[in-house]
């Protein structure tokens, strides 16, 4: 008889126990019909960045269009010329090369005048010079009409508004042994 009661308190006991365990679990509060779930805040910025990257596209294309010099255009967005010179060694992927480079924005406005020291396929300087370099050989110049993207980014840098489209022009290229 002692045994039946101490299994009735005990199954009491443990009922007892799951209804607390259970009353402690919350039910997540209903996000409210009016605002967005993470998933529309993603596909909302991937169509403001396409947005912006066909306004890119299009700016690139007409300034391309003006041009006296016959271009090629990547499917990476950017177009290119290069003026062969003398025959001589061509770059290759690895190489480590100085190169001097002139970067305008479409109107004509200089950004920047660069000497730079660099190996050739590491990322080391603008995507669009880091893709055509190996098209070229040292003798060779260059010209990019570059959107921004393949360029200085969508957050341009400190001497780069955000969003500038660009006119590279790479003017001597060396490899160095």
């Amino acid at each position: 008889m002692q045994s039946n009661s101490r299994i009735k308190v005990a199954s009491k006991s443990l009922l007892l126990i799951c209804l607390v365990l259970m009353g402690c679990h919350r039910v997540k509060p209903q996000a409210p019909a009016n605002q967005q779930t993470a998933d529309e805040l993603t596909d909302e910025a991937q169509m403001i960045n396409l947005r912006l990257a066909d306004a890119a596209d299009q700016a690139i294309t007409e300034w391309v269009s003006r041009a006296d010099t016959a271009f090629v255009h990547e499917d990476y967005g950017y177009w290119f010329t290069i003026r062969h010179g003398q025959p001589a060694d061509t770059i290759h992927e690895q190489d480590r090369v100085e190169i001097f480079y002139r970067t305008t924005t479409l109107s004509g406005e200089l950004i920047e005048d660069v000497q730079q020291e660099l190996t050739v396929g590491k990322r080391e300087s603008l995507w669009a010079i880091d893709h055509v370099l190996p098209l070229m050989a040292e003798t060779d110049r260059a010209i990019i009409a570059s959107p921004y993207y393949t360029a200085y980014g969508r957050d341009g840098n400190e001497r780069v508004e955000p969003l500038t489209n660009c006119i590279i022009e790479i003017n001597s290229v060396r490899i160095i042994r």
